[in-house]
């Protein structure tokens, strides 16, 4: 299904841990499907206010500069929404980085 994708938005990543059901975990899996997106060059959302390991994905984008051109819309919404912690906010921006990719 990521082949079929343009845009991967990614949300908490987290699960119960097979050990210890009440420890929660950082969902591996979520980074599995990142990687793939990147190979597929699938532009990626992760949502940095939901934690777990869309976090640690936000963060690791952002090292990179969000694979984006600094001087792009796309970046300067990309750094507004990893730092965003309004909820409605988040969702506004996510809206308009999508309409920013469809141009």
């Amino acid at each position: 299904m990521i082949s079929l994708a343009g845009v991967a938005i990614y949300l908490f990543g987290n699960k119960k841990d097979n050990i210890d059901p009440m420890n929660i975990i950082l969902a591996d899996g979520l980074k599995k499907e990142f990687n793939i997106a990147q190979d597929l060059a699938v532009y990626q959302i992760p949502v940095k206010a939901t934690g777990y390991m869309s976090g640690e994905l936000a963060d690791n984008l952002k090292s990179i500069d969000f694979n984006t051109d600094k001087n792009s819309q796309i970046f300067n919404l990309m750094n507004q929404l990893y730092n965003e912690t309004d909820f409605e906010k988040i969702i506004s921006t996510i809206i308009l980085i999508l309409k920013q990719i469809n141009q």
